[in-house]
């Protein structure tokens, strides 16, 4: 979601931000490198290689590689390499090379060389303490490997101590795995009709910009793409605390489906719906708000919920609501992290309890590290400043996989026609947006009495899809039939 509540008039709502706390960094560095130096170090080692594209992502401890690997490294994103080193007890500060060699299939793609005085081991939080090589993401591939040497400056006769070159001879596997090209956004401006101003969301250049760096530093992507569609006209009021939300949602998954029939949208853009419901931010939340709202994506192939709306304002808190809610159309629970104790479909299988990130993370724009140890939180909790898990990071790799890779499949199984049932937070009950799904839906099964003909009653299987942030959510239901009056759903009624 994002969820604002306003403490003062002088302090900034509480929500999912997109700041980053702890750490530091220059960026990666590294010339490029000729022959490789003829000396091995003696008294100094390799100690950890760990490569960075929004998290820490260790590829060896002390000579063993890490495998399995915590989270994926992904083909064709930059990432920052950082070698740590480690001296004997004996050592003497002094001047060394540390080189790095990326290969593939076909050979030597690249050297890169650091030379620099070493007077103790590295530490994570030391930025520079470390050897640090920024690696271009032409250079990730599937095929591409690895090595890691320290070597003298000038040539030396004294044996190379163990572990001053990683692996000890050969290559070893960098592991890069594909998740498809880029993830595809497209904004929906909703142009806001219900006092008649006729007002729009901020969607220039300079915003759009703003969300798709947000997106890029944090999900495990090559590229973000965003393209912005025609407006949506709405005249319904969506109030600060939730009415109206859903019946704008399914609005928006609605043109996504038409869109599709229409043959101007593709099954693998998720769309993001952006409306200014008041003139500020301020004017809107100042008493506490809804800035988003989704429906949760149980499944891949679930493919008519890839769609969110929230608050478009100008400003970073759009950008952190944006990434927020589209990773609840990815599938994402929240993270147990409420300001104020109230929180909603939270992810049982989190695994910190904070809701913390629970490894280092690297924002690849601004070139700083982000301290698991400090106050930042998963994105998909309400506190701020804001970073990505581990465990949210494998998670989104593994859904966008499948919306990049999955297609053929999905294709396979035939589309049928289902009819929303809104349900409200009190449980009352409205006619939705039909869709088209293919397949069963993956929703929670629900039981739904169905009234026909003279009276007749039957009872059908309907799939219910939560919405983030507020009570309630969508049931699907088989398309009903001729003569059908009537449903009902956990003892509501509403007729047809």
């Amino acid at each position: 979601m994002r969820r604002f509540v306003w403490v003062s008039l002088s302090v900034l709502a509480l929500g999912c931000g997109s700041s980053t706390s702890g750490g530091s960094g220059t960026g990666g560095n590294g010339g490029g490198g000729g022959a490789a130096p003829q000396s091995l170090v003696n008294g100094l080692r390799v100690s950890e290689v760990s490569i960075y594209q929004g998290l820490k992502i260790p590829l060896e401890v002390e000579g063993v590689p890490v495998d399995p690997r915590p989270t994926p490294v992904v083909q064709g994103r930059e990432a920052l390499l950082r070698v740590f080193v480690q001296p004997n007890p004996d050592w003497q500060p002094r001047e060394v090379i540390v080189r790095l060699e990326l290969s593939n299939s076909q050979g030597l793609v690249g050297a890169q060389e650091i030379r620099r005085v070493v007077n103790g081991g590295s530490v994570e939080a030391d930025f520079m303490s470390a050897f640090n090589f920024d690696v271009a993401a032409t250079d990730i591939a599937p095929d591409t490997t690895y090595s890691v040497g320290i070597y003298e400056v000038e040539p030396s006769q004294t044996a190379p101590s163990p572990g001053s070159r990683f692996p000890e001879t050969g290559v070893a596997w960098l592991g890069a795995l594909d998740d498809g090209p880029q993830i595809k956004m497209v904004l929906v401006p909703v142009q806001w009709n219900a006092d008649g101003s006729g007002r729009l969301p901020d969607v220039s250049e300079a915003q759009v910009e703003k969300l798709r760096q947000q997106m890029y530093k944090m999900y495990p992507v090559r590229k973000v793409d965003i393209r912005v569609r025609e407006p949506l006209s709405w005249n319904q009021n969506v109030s600060a605390f939730g009415q109206g939300w859903g019946e704008l949602l399914q609005t928006v998954l609605y043109w996504r489906q038409d869109d599709l029939k229409n043959n101007v949208a593709s099954d693998d853009e998720y769309y993001y719906g952006m409306f200014n419901p008041s003139n500020s931010f301020f004017s809107y939340c100042q008493q506490g708000c809804v800035a988003g709202l989704s429906s949760g994506s149980v499944s891949p192939k679930d493919s008519f919920l890839r769609g969110s709306i929230g608050l478009g304002y100008p400003g970073e808190y759009t950008a952190g609501t944006f990434v927020h809610e589209t990773g609840h159309a990815h599938g994402r629970l929240h993270a147990p992290c409420p300001p104020f104790g109230q929180i909603q479909s939270v992810d049982p299988a989190f695994p910190y309890g904070d809701g913390g990130i629970g490894t280092w993370g690297y924002d690849l724009l601004t070139h700083q590290l982000i301290d698991p140890g400090g106050a930042s939180k998963d994105m998909m909790g309400y506190c701020d400043p804001t970073w990505i898990s581990d465990y949210t990071y494998t998670a989104l790799f593994n859904r966008i996989a499948a919306v990049n890779g999955v297609a053929d499949v999905i294709t396979l199984a035939p589309q049928k026609s289902w009819q929303t049932i809104s349900i409200a937070a009190d449980g009352s009950l409205a006619v939705g947006v039909p869709f088209r799904v293919r397949g069963t839906p993956d929703g929670e099964p629900r039981e739904v009495e169905v009234t026909g003909p003279g009276g007749s009653s039957r009872t059908v299987t309907g799939y219910f899809y939560p919405y983030s942030h507020i009570p309630g959510g969508m049931v699907l239901i088989p398309e009903p039939q001729a003569g059908d009056r009537a449903v009902r759903i956990g003892g509501r009624h509403l007729a047809l």
